[in-house]
């Protein structure tokens, strides 16, 4: 049964009497005692709790590492101990499916699980901890042994009947894995004799289980106090090691830029960059970057230059070189433009059309740009590369929106894999209606609908954008600069209204394929179209066009009991300009 905790009252007098009787070296060792086994998360307000002086670094790192630390155990390998015989008992029971039921759905999450006896997360948490406590105690060949059969028993949550839960095994447990991680893997460093130290030290990292495996080796030196004993030979085999893989993965890429950086500095990033080999793309980038953060911009610039101009780049590398590039070259206009093109056409993504589009209103003017862009995609097999939704928005970006219009006018199969009506149809909608200028804009919903765009799933959104999209100031987003370009129109009475012509056709038939097919998820969604569609027939037509709209739709589907409450709410709950607009 558990305790009750202590009044704060008796807790702060229990500590003032027991501090009382402590001499200072001993209240320093109780404290360093206690802060090394915090949560790393806890770490910092621990630290910010004394406000005692400044000494350098190096001073507190000395002291403590010669007069705190323990004398570690480096006793390896460990032949018998009763805690591993425990683990092996438990990573038995694991693996022969003591704690799993069964798999299958789960209600609540709305996905499958394994179903079982949970308990193992309370007995793994226990194990981590007493490896943790093993590791701070300094015995570091049983702390090696404890963490490494932990980590090998997570690896059995990939095949079902082990481990269960609502998620994998890793996210199941409460620990900080990264830190137990860093820790192990120090335990393997100073539990290795240095000649096969390097070797032994990446089997171990590489087998750590996914996707946690990305602790850096600077975090391994930081785990414990003392230096990392023969740290600097140890350097050169570490670098040999990482350098003889045949896996390019990321973790390894960024073991091997972490070591070069530590043995050669920036500069052997260069060297290392120079040679050939399957990922000579990826090192120019890290080359770049780290030139970049040392404040070495024109040698950064340079370098992505050189990088451009070198072979063997994956598209995103290349597009991720460029856009440095242009961050590189904010002072040229000009440089910026071309490296914006050149990220764009490695590899298209909103982000860069965004940001090469903010470019050329700095220089030459964005049509101009955007239709050289749009004519740089001229085949069907191009412009399918590009996906529906950049593809229309560089049409419209370019200018050719009667094109955009007559093309989605065509009935759908002579569309349907190159437009996008998640972007067009607000576009023409709004711009046909006069939605943006007329005086009763504001009474409906127009603009916020027009605001919807580019906020969808784009093709590669995934990627790191080397491009700041935002509406508070910089690049502009996709709906303002449509916004822009609508209000700055010159169009004809006749073009506006074959828009708003188009526009709607095309809304009744994604609102006919939604309700026809019973998709309820989105009923809501297609009442809220056909509110824009009447709204903007208010505006362009009046308010009786707006009526007719929406009452054709109220009464072309009679049994369709849930559309029908969903449009009657969504007109319930929009103050509507076809109740108040008349022609």
């Amino acid at each position: 049964m558990t305790e009750n905790p202590a009044t704060l009252h008796k807790f702060l007098t229990d500590l003032h009497r027991q501090l009382e009787q402590m001499s200072p070296e001993v209240i320093r060792q109780a404290l360093f005692n206690h802060a090394e086994r915090l949560a790393a998360s806890e770490r910092g307000s621990f630290l910010n709790s004394f406000s005692v002086g400044q000494p350098s670094e190096p001073d507190i790192v000395n002291e403590m590492a010669d007069n705190q630390q323990p004398v570690p155990d480096l006793s390896w390998p460990i032949e018998h101990d009763q805690l591993l015989e425990e683990i092996d008992d438990f990573v038995e029971r694991v693996e022969s499916g003591a704690y799993f039921q069964g798999f299958g759905w789960d209600g609540e999450i709305h996905d499958e699980r394994s179903f079982g006896d949970e308990s193992w997360v309370d007995e793994m948490e226990d194990y981590f901890a007493a490896a943790n406590d093993t590791f701070h105690s300094g015995r570091l060949g049983l702390a090696r042994a404890i963490y490494g059969k932990l980590f090998d028993a997570l690896e059995l949550d990939e095949e079902v009947g082990t481990f269960c839960g609502s998620e994998p095994a890793l996210s199941m447990i409460g620990v900080e894995l990264d830190e137990a991680m860093s820790r192990y893997l120090r335990t393997v460093y100073e539990t290795t004799a240095l000649p096969e130290r390097a070797s032994e030290l990446i089997t171990a990292w590489l087998s750590l289980p996914t996707p946690y495996a990305a602790p850096t080796l600077g975090a391994v030196r930081e785990c414990r106090l003392p230096e990392l004993p023969e740290f600097e030979q140890f350097l050169s085999s570490w670098i040999d090691e990482l350098r003889a893989l045949e896996r390019h993965d990321r973790p390894a890429h960024n073991l091997l830029v972490e070591a070069i950086q530590l043995g050669e500095g920036i500069d052997g990033l260069g060297t290392l960059a120079r040679q050939t080999g399957s990922a000579q793309g990826s090192f120019y980038l890290d080359w770049v970057q780290a030139l970049r953060a040392a404040g070495r911009i024109t040698e950064a610039a340079d370098a992505a230059r050189e990088a451009l101009a070198t072979a063997g780049a994956t598209a995103v590398v290349r597009a991720e070189t460029a856009g440095e590039l242009a961050e590189l070259s904010a002072g040229d206009p000009t440089v910026v433009l071309e490296a914006r093109r050149l990220a764009w056409r490695a590899r298209p993504n909103l982000a860069r059309l965004l940001a090469l589009h903010y470019a050329a209103a700095q220089t030459t003017g964005p049509t101009q740009v955007m239709a050289e862009e749009l004519a740089a995609f001229e085949s069907r097999e191009q412009r399918s590369g590009l996906g529906q939704s950049l593809y229309t928005s560089l049409m419209l970006l370019a200018g050719e929106v009667e094109q955009a219009t007559h093309l989605l006018a065509q009935p759908p199969e002579h569309h349907l894999d190159e437009l996008s009506s998640t972007i067009l149809v607000p576009y023409l909608l709004i711009s046909g209606c006069g939605g943006l200028t007329h005086p009763e804009s504001s009474k409906t919903g127009l603009i916020e609908y027009l605001n919807t765009v580019g906020g969808h799933s784009w093709p590669f959104s995934s990627e790191p954008h080397d491009a700041v999209v935002r509406s508070d100031g910089g690049i502009p987003t996709l709906a303002q600069l449509l916004s822009t370009q609508i209000s700055s129109e010159t169009a004809t009475s006749a073009a506006l209204s074959f828009r708003l012509d188009v526009a709607l056709k095309q809304m009744g038939r994604q609102v006919d394929d939604i309700v026809s097919n019973k998709q309820r998820g989105r009923y809501a969604k297609a009442a809220e179209w056909l509110l824009h569609g009447a709204e903007a027939l208010a505006l362009a037509r009046g308010g009786a066009s707006g009526r007719a709209w929406l009452q054709d739709w109220s009464t072309r589907y009679p049994r369709h009991v849930a559309f029908r409450r969903e449009l009657d709410r969504v007109m319930q709950r929009t103050p509507l300009a076809v109740t108040s607009f008349d022609a």
